[in-house]
């Protein structure tokens, strides 16, 4: 009886997986790509993303983002300890996410700044403040800690003991013991007897931001002589005593520190807001009313506008590497059931039913599935975000099981009926109207938009999905285009008197090694590298343009008092052409009708100077209508803060002078002025009673064309000093490109480019390997009708080519039309800083490189394809040639 062999479930799955060896190493490599990308991408973008918000946050002076309030006088007494327990309570009321995003509160009184040893030091004021905590912030380095007073009230008879800063206690040469006076008001005066110097133990924490003048001393140097005023910490517990007589004289300020670490993308909308609401309602602190102020929300505002438009981008960048993967992923598993199909058909003709044949693929095709997307996840989660959500696990179990499930339907999929194909044909139509239809629809609507979108920290879904269906649009298009051309091409080859053109073109229409999948392949790759491309080129252009308008001028020189002839041997340096010479004044009053004064910084500039000096510069002051004869009513230009604030008020008085407010509000600070400002003309200082109106504080200098930058700078610096500020675009757009939102964008888009011509080649690659048996058949066959090599090579590439001109053309064309409509659409000014969205730019070398370089890897296919398929050709007959021989 003869022995028959049964297949069960473990047997078929052994000869699976002997027969899927070959591919698994190729499933693996894709699918932990795959799930790498899945996990790992999100994750890095959200790590860019809150990169982004805490640079942001931390690259702004704390006073600015701390949650703060003056209290009133004497609301404090001598209970620090009560004033920090209604400033817990109040931040354990506060909702989440703003209670985590901020610190504990701290507090500190301070005395107004008063003259300090009038005799000997006559240009030196000092403050004494008092803060219960500042010993666990300090390290003394001589000297003993601040003792207490007797005495209920200062001034006292007995001196006063404070600690100063190592520098502080340097720069008024004021040694440990010595005693000074203080005067109070009234005419009163205490000795203060310096009892210790102190070094910070950590000298970047940010309260000392909220101190000034505490580790080193504040020099006012834009008065004739430089003012000098001190901070000095006297023991807390004498605050009781100076509040009991001297309690106008003292300020107490209180604060909330944001904690910028706990600061991310997803929550930077939902602070600002919050922020918001709580600064605008009355808080009970100490016994008193108070009111906190932030300029969180403007800071979080920005990040968020940041947020949303990075989203935008990265969701067209990363949109074509993912579709790549997946079309990679549908070519492998047309390959799997190519090799398998054989295998398939002969154990179902021993009895194998259809679940058995789907279990032979699913075992070995999961297996590999599941391994290669846990060891893709495990890494992607290295990535350092926030614990994975259902998303992230969805994507992972979709990685897993997508090889699986596409080999098998290929594998065991029929052949489908005359009746089921024309039914594929409909859905293929429908679905190529509904593609359509959105397309026009979306371009549309974001077309109508009154220039770029703003940003509100939530994502513009339109703009998100517009690039999606515009992809998909073109995919339907080349789709289209693609048989059309391979049916022109073929009659007339078919004219022609060569094969090789014929050949290859008819093969390639007949479906044989390109397919549709390839032709997706290069149209998405091609468009994706086009596109980050344009992207990188305009934010370069954006980053250059607002480091420009930052500057206002080729250099900058700030932080320097400059009398006329110091400014004219400037002037004279080689290199330069023109310099605009400014003059500050701070503390003016603007006075304006139904408003309550506005105090800002006057700013002097000779106006034609100034706009020689910014001539072609980005965001230039125009300060045409300016009045330059000094004549009253004189004429300002205003910032745009002074203006939102005056509502565009005409007319004003500023310091008791009559002037008039002229447009445009100024948009650009290249003066750097921290507030409001306004801008005169130099001639008005006689009129402003400006007594310092020829000393400069900044110079705006513009260069001769073609001047070496480097040497220019180096020379001014020697004329200006150490201590000045030497300022150039190249720096400045230094400093903008130090965000991480902006290196990440660049980042994505360089990796977008390598990446879709790393995936493109893949794709390519496993189609000329779907194929390669039956082309080598082919040609086998041809060649015993006279086909000889180099026909054969020509035909190859013939089959080839078509699919890579119409993916490259169609490619190009959507990655440029993409370019043009996200990056118009997409407000990129957060990116850039600048005041006005940077124009599309395209750099004709980047551009050349990217294309060039996916020609290279088309033809470079073509040609490795059509050497395969001929070495395959040699090779067989030269064996069949050592048969013969050895079996005559």
């Amino acid at each position: 009886m003869p022995h028959r062999t049964t297949l069960g479930p473990a047997r078929i799955a052994r000869r699976a997986a002997g027969a899927f060896a070959g591919l698994a190493a190729m499933v693996a490599i894709v699918t932990v790509l795959m799930a790498l990308l899945a996990t790992g991408l999100p994750r890095a973008v959200d790590g860019i993303l809150a990169a982004g918000v805490r640079y942001e946050t931390e690259s702004t002076p704390a006073t600015q983002i701390d949650l703060g309030a003056d209290l009133p006088p004497g609301s404090v007494g001598w209970s620090w300890s009560s004033l920090d327990t209604d400033l817990e309570a109040l931040r354990d009321g506060m909702p989440e996410p703003l209670r985590s995003t901020l610190s504990p509160a701290e507090f500190l009184t301070v005395a107004a700044p008063a003259p300090y040893d009038a005799e000997t030091q006559p240009d030196a004021a000092l403050s004494v403040a008092y803060d219960p905590r500042v010993l666990s912030r300090i390290t003394l380095v001589e000297g003993d800690e601040p003792a207490r007073v007797d005495s209920r009230e200062l001034p006292s008879e007995e001196p006063l003991d404070v600690v100063a800063s190592t520098v502080v206690a340097d720069r008024l040469e004021w040694v440990v013991g010595d005693t000074r006076q203080l005067a109070l008001p009234d005419r009163l005066t205490q000795l203060v007897r310096l009892s210790g110097t102190f070094e910070p133990v950590d000298a970047d924490d940010a309260y000392w931001e909220h101190t000034s003048a505490t580790l080193e001393p504040a020099v006012d140097s834009r008065t004739l002589p430089p003012v000098i005023t001190a901070t000095v910490y006297a023991n807390p517990a004498v605050l009781a005593a100076a509040q009991n007589s001297l309690v106008t004289n003292l300020h107490t300020a209180v604060w909330y520190p944001t904690a910028t670490d706990a600061l991310d993308g997803a929550s930077a909308a939902e602070v600002a807001q919050q922020t918001r609401k709580f600064v605008s309602s009355t808080q009970r602190v100490g016994g008193a009313a108070v009111t906190f102020e932030s300029g969180l929300p403007e800071v979080l505002d920005a990040a968020a506008d940041r947020t949303a438009s990075s989203q935008s981008i990265l969701a067209t960048i990363v949109a074509g590497p993912l579709g790549v993967a997946l079309a990679i992923e549908i070519l492998i598993a047309r390959l799997a059931a190519s090799r398998l199909r054989e295998s398939l058909a002969l154990i179902e003709a021993r009895g194998a039913s259809l679940a058995q044949r789907r279990l032979v693929l699913l075992v070995p095709a999961l297996v590999v599935g599941v391994v290669a997307a846990a060891a893709g996840a495990a890494v992607g989660f290295l990535v350092p975000a926030a614990p994975p959500g259902v998303p992230a696990i969805l994507a992972i179990v979709v990685t897993a099981v997508l090889p699986a499930a596409l080999i098998a339907a290929f594998a065991t999929g029929r052949r489908e009926r005359a009746g089921s194909v024309t039914r594929s044909g409909l859905w293929r139509v429908i679905g190529e109207v509904v593609v359509v239809l959105a397309s026009a629809a979306s371009l549309t609507a974001i077309l109508q938009r009154t220039g770029t979108t703003t940003a509100t920290g939530s994502i513009d879904l339109l703009a998100a999905a517009t690039p999606l269906v515009l992809t998909l649009l073109g995919c339907v298009v080349a789709l289209r285009i693609y048989p059309l051309l391979l049916r022109r091409v073929v009659a007339a080859s078919h004219r022609g008197p060569g094969i090789s053109a014929f050949y290859g073109t008819a093969r390639a229409l007949r479906g044989g090694g390109a397919g549709l999948v390839p032709v997706l392949t290069v149209v998405v790759g091609v468009s994706v590298a086009v596109f980050s491309g344009v992207l990188s080129a305009t934010l370069a252009t954006g980053l250059d343009d607002a480091a420009r308008t930052r500057v206002g001028a080729d250099v900058s020189v700030r932080e320097v008092r400059l009398e006329a002839d110091a400014v004219d041997r400037v002037r004279a340096v080689d290199g330069v052409e023109a310099v605009a010479a400014v003059a500050q004044r701070l503390n003016d009053r603007l006075s304006y009708e139904g408003g309550s004064p506005v105090t800002l910084t006057l700013l002097l500039v000779d106006a034609e100077e100034l706009a020689a000096v910014q001539r072609g510069v980005p965001g230039a002051l125009d300060l045409g209508a300016l009045r330059r004869d000094g004549a009253e009513p004189l004429t300002i230009a205003v910032s745009a803060g002074v203006a939102a604030t005056t509502r565009d008020a005409t007319e004003a008085r500023l310091d008791f002078v009559d002037v008039d407010i002229v447009p445009p509000a100024i948009d650009a600070n290249p003066f750097r002025i921290p507030g409001r400002f306004v801008v005169a003309d130099d001639t008005a200082a006689e009129t402003l009673s400006v007594a310092q109106a020829g000393l400069a504080q900044q110079l705006l200098v513009r260069l001769d064309p073609g001047a070496d930058v480097d040497a220019v700078t180096t020379d001014i610096r020697a004329l200006v000093g150490d201590d000045a500020i030497v300022e150039t675009p190249g720096d400045a757009a230094a400093v903008l490109a130090e965000n991480p939102a902006v290196g990440g964008i660049r980042t994505a888009a360089l990796l977008a480019i390598v990446g879709a011509g790393i995936l493109t080649t893949a794709a390519l690659v496993l189609t000329t390997v779907l194929d390669g048996r039956t082309r080598r058949d082919d040609i086998a066959l041809l060649s015993t009708l006279g086909l000889r090599r180099r026909q054969a090579r020509a035909a190859v590439i013939w089959e080839l080519a078509p699919l890579s001109v119409v993916g490259l053309v169609v490619g190009v064309l959507l990655g440029a039309g993409l370019s043009a409509l996200v990056l118009g659409t997409v407000d990129l000014r957060p990116f850039t800083a600048g005041l006005v969205q940077p124009a599309v730019t395209i750099d004709p070398l980047l551009s050349a490189v990217i294309v060039g370089g996916f020609v290279v890897v088309l033809a470079t296919t073509a040609v490795a394809a059509a050497q395969a398929a001929t070495r395959s050709r040699a090779d067989t007959g030269q064996k069949n040639t050592r048969k013969k021989r050895e079996n005559p």
